[in-house]
């Protein structure tokens, strides 16, 4: 049996570390939404809404988690990767469903991002997003699909858009029916 050399080693020990990075790069990532302000009062939950906690700036929410704002009172969020920000008004309710951010090489990043709106209004900017990347947003009507876009969205199902366009499948009687909300 011959022993490893130096060389062999070194050589080993660099496509184990370039695997890693490959696998690193392609697994997809838990990103968290960021409280950059809170004005009045809001509350946030992790657990579904079986516990309230008072929102802070700079509390981090994860997926599954819910806030929701008081009357007069707004919270801005910084999605980073997913967003990058949506402002939650007042008297609304806002699930985080997902959050996912997965490098594909070359520059490019499939995010992955799940809005629940129960309750209220959101207004958001999204940057342009990779062909393979989700944005949307649920309400108790309707999906709204968003690319690259600035958006203001109700949970009654109402969209407005300042940039960009924006895809709503609103169900009625039952059935699906597909509008694309441009700019204006």
């Amino acid at each position: 049996m011959r022993p490893f050399g130096i060389s062999k080693v070194f050589g080993l020990a660099i496509a184990a570390a370039l695997l890693g990075l490959v696998a690193s790069e392609a697994a997809p990532v838990q990103n968290r939404a960021e409280v950059r302000a809170v004005r009045g009062t809001a509350n946030y939950s992790t657990d579904r809404g079986a516990n309230w906690k008072k929102l802070n700036v700079g509390t981090r929410l994860g997926e599954h988690s819910i806030l929701r704002t008081a009357p007069g009172s707004t919270v801005d969020l910084f999605l980073g990767d997913n967003g990058p920000v949506v402002r939650v008004t007042e008297d609304t309710t806002l699930g985080i469903d997902r959050l996912n951010s997965e490098n594909m090489g070359g520059g490019e990043k499939v995010i992955e991002t799940q809005l629940d709106l129960r309750s209220g209004r959101i207004l958001g900017n999204v940057k342009k997003l990779a062909a393979a990347s989700k944005y949307e947003v649920k309400t108790p009507v309707g999906v709204a699909g968003i690319r690259g876009t600035k958006y203001d969205i109700r949970a009654d199902g109402t969209v407005a858009v300042t940039e960009g366009t924006v895809v709503v499948v609103y169900i009625v009687g039952g059935q699906p029916t597909t509008v694309t909300v441009p700019a204006g």
